[in-house]
């Protein structure tokens, strides 16, 4: 089974206090998500329409990112920073590398090679 997208969570808590009427209360942050490889941070074109911040505006302290159609290459740590004024924050979720076709039909370790036996019974009523 081949994982399509992944959702990377990110939260932030939102002490800016604006009207409740004001549209643009909890949009005044900077929201910046990078993927971190071995070669330093990339923000790379080959995500452009794969990517999206799912829950955001309607949730605005939700900036949560969904990544679609998965490459192998998508595989790694990402960060998400937000930023209002001088202060920012950040945390990094992490996208596990999908197992081989063969690390998939190996059996692990710990679990002991089973297998399922049918019998039949057959009752004669008299």
């Amino acid at each position: 089974m081949r994982v399509r997208k992944v959702v990377l969570p990110c939260y932030f808590q939102d002490d800016v206090v604006a009207p409740p009427s004001s549209m643009s209360a909890g949009l005044s942050h900077r929201v910046k998500w990078s993927h971190v490889t071995a070669l330093g941070v990339q923000v790379e074109a080959e995500f452009v329409d794969r990517v999206t911040m799912v829950n955001y505006p309607l949730v605005p302290t939700d900036v949560s990112l969904e990544v679609s159609e998965l490459r192998l290459s998508d595989s790694g740590v990402y960060r998400c920073e937000v930023t209002h004024g001088l202060h920012s924050n950040q945390d990094t979720a992490n996208v596990p590398k999908p197992p081989t076709k063969r690390e998939v039909m190996k059996p692990k370790p710990s679990e002991p090679k089973t297998r399922e036996v049918m019998t039949q019974t057959t009752t004669t009523v008299r």
